[in-house]
């Protein structure tokens, strides 16, 4: 033991404390990568060869099958109950619609139909953002692309606002 703690304080006089913790550092984190980083990369390698090759056998047949699963997703009902759906969140949020714009644009490669919608809203800030809260919540294939606030004064509590959304709907098959 004497010569261990010779050894150390030639160490600290000749090197320096910091070099000394800076070296007892570089040690505890070589263990500590060698016991615990090192482990979970070669479980992780072996994870992702395995999730390759059951991808690659798959391939072929269930290319179809996702497809499907995928434009189920879109296919949640109508335009007019989508909208309708919007309607009922803006109701419950106090929010009334004197106007609703909408265009279709049809994506031909994936097959979905987008609806463009354009909201001129007027009311306060909170019910705005409850009513896009609601909203988004209820149809996963709904978006916000845009949203635009403006306020007369300062001290107004109703807030002008226009809010762009897109639709994703998929034909029903």
């Amino acid at each position: 033991m004497n010569r261990l703690k010779w050894f150390g304080i030639i160490w600290v006089e000749r090197f320096g404390w910091q070099s000394v913790v800076g070296l007892a550092l570089l040690v505890s984190w070589a263990a500590f990568y060698l016991t615990e980083v090192y482990p979970v990369q070669q479980r992780l390698d072996v994870l992702r060869i395995t999730a390759a090759g059951s991808r690659a056998e798959t391939k072929g047949g269930d290319q179809q099958k996702e497809l499907e699963i995928f434009r189920a997703f879109f296919r949640r009902g109508s335009l007019e109950e989508q909208l309708q759906a919007i309607h009922d969140s803006g109701k419950s949020t106090g929010i009334a619609f004197k106007r609703i714009d909408y265009r279709m644009l049809e994506e031909k490669r994936s097959g979905l139909k987008q609806y463009q919608i354009i909201m001129p809203v007027t009311s306060s800030y909170p019910s705005i953002r409850q009513f896009t809260s609601l909203a988004l919540a209820k149809m996963p294939a709904l978006s916000l692309d845009h949203i635009y606030f403006q306020r007369k004064k300062i001290g107004d509590a109703v807030v002008e606002a226009e809010l762009h959304f897109t639709l994703f709907l998929a034909d029903p098959v």
